[in-house]
């Protein structure tokens, strides 16, 4: 069985994996990651953008994510780290207080709303009722942390897994819909291709050895089905292409202090897209850059 580090462990072959680190002490970790790098898919000035700012804030779509893969991977904490509350926030002078004495008291916990509550525990749920997800979350750990340096420009990456046990790497999705030929597009449009070339190449780099890759998939909405997807190497070794590629073009971006736009000092010509002449052909794709944003091609 793989050997994983406590946060004092020492470094492995190139990184290591820690597991029990706090998300706020990941988020402290300065370096390169699939949320961020996905940003340098549009353009270096938006990639520099998402790292200045705080693009990434706590909305409650990010708060429900969180939320969800918790009462998933980590039941116990779930009860421990999310309060519900059940009453009204604002009708009146004493609901008012009543919401304010409930803040202060949970000031330590996340507040969901009841439907919040009630919709995390039961993806939760659906997808421990689903005999092939429940095989690859009995034994292993969750959120563990991986962190490595990048061989070819020296820049520090990081990873942080949903669950990584003796089946490998094990990685949870919500969406609309579960449906190979749907989430196929998801993949697409959310770039989770190189999501999961960054986290199969990272535990490759630490550990010296490739292990297979899951994605346990769950609807956002009931009946709240699930399925499991076994990701291809071959899916893997093309998302990582792609983050090799970024990570080359973010190190140039840093040397020459330069970070041009999508069409940087060039003129760009304005085409329609074929469906538009009225072609058949699929429409392009876009790209949900987690911050409201979409961003078409």
């Amino acid at each position: 069985m793989m050997a994983i580090h406590s946060p004092q462990a020492t470094a492995m072959t190139n990184g290591k994996l820690t597991k029990g680190l706090p998300f706020s002490k990941y988020l402290e970790i300065e370096a390169e990651h699939a949320s961020g790098l996905k940003h340098m898919l549009v353009s270096p000035l938006h990639y520099k953008h998402a790292r200045e700012s705080d693009v990434n804030a706590d909305k409650a779509a990010l708060r429900m994510g969180r939320a969800v893969h918790t009462s998933i991977l980590e039941p116990d904490r779930f009860a421990l780290e999310y309060a519900v509350y059940t009453e009204s926030k604002n009708k009146g002078e004493g609901s008012r207080k009543a919401w304010d004495a409930f803040k202060a008291a949970n000031a330590s916990r996340t507040i969901l709303d009841e439907a919040e509550y009630t919709k995390a525990l039961a993806i939760r749920n659906a997808v421990r009722r689903n005999p092939l997800a429940a095989d690859l979350l009995a034994k292993g750990d969750s959120e563990v942390t991986a962190t490595w340096t990048h061989r070819s420009t020296g820049l520090p990456c990081k990873a942080r897994y949903d669950w990584l046990g003796p089946r490998g790497i094990v990685d949870v999705k919500t969406t609309r819909q579960i449906d190979p030929t749907a989430f196929s597009r998801d993949v697409a449009r959310l770039a989770y291709n190189v999501q999961f070339g960054i986290y199969a190449e990272g535990h490759r780099e630490i550990t010296g050895h490739a292990v297979p890759f899951w994605a346990i998939v769950v609807e956002s909405s009931p009946p709240f089905d699930s399925v499991v997807y076994s990701v291809p190497a071959s899916l893997t070794e093309s998302g990582w292409r792609v983050a090799w590629g970024l990570l080359d073009r973010v190190a140039e971006c840093r040397k020459a202090d330069r970070w041009p736009g999508v069409a940087g000092d060039a003129a760009l010509e304005l085409t329609l897209p074929e469906w538009a002449n009225g072609s058949n052909a699929a429409q392009g794709i876009e790209l949900d850059m987690g911050d409201g944003t979409r961003v078409a091609f």
